[in-house]
């Protein structure tokens, strides 16, 4: 599980400093709410490849995951790349806070980001991790089922 966090959090960093340097080429710090959305997709799908003993529901887990991912990374990239031109609000509202270290104050922004990435695909480390289900004697000859692992469960009914 420490393997996948870190490729993880490699992966993230990686992808929150390019955005954080194309940000400053552009003059708009608002991409990295559709960085930050995707991301989940990419980092769950590149660890799922790198899983080759993934069962069906690691995949399931993965695709939806990926589908939260890129519905809301699509929606949050239509509203910020139809106009890069003007910074959304709430970033124009960090560059007055932020004063003169900008440039430095966002880079920590886009780091934290990184790490909130992480942190919300524990479930997948789990997954990833083997978290098989729970198997119970169903009756007595002895037939057995295997109902899901809890935090599956907890995902099933959050879903």
């Amino acid at each position: 599980m420490i393997l996948n966090i870190l490729i993880a959090l490699s992966i993230s960093l990686a992808v929150f400093i390019a955005s954080w340097f194309y940000s400053r080429k552009i003059n708009n710090y608002s991409i990295v709410d559709v960085i930050w959305a995707y991301s989940f997709s990419v980092i769950a799908i590149v660890l799922g490849l790198l899983s080759p003993s993934l069962s069906r529901e690691g995949w399931v887990f993965i695709a939806m995951l990926s589908a939260w991912s890129f519905r809301l990374g699509s929606h949050l990239g239509r509203r910020v790349f139809s106009h890069l031109d003007v910074e959304d609000g709430r970033y124009l509202e960090l560059r007055k806070e932020y004063g003169s270290n900008v440039e430095s104050r966002f880079f920590r922004f886009f780091m934290m980001q990184a790490v909130s990435v992480v942190f919300l695909l524990l479930p997948l480390f789990i997954v990833l991790n083997g978290a098989n289900g729970v198997t119970v004697v169903a009756s007595l000859d002895a037939s057995e089922i295997k109902l899901p692992h809890p935090i599956q469960m907890i995902g099933i009914i959050v879903w």
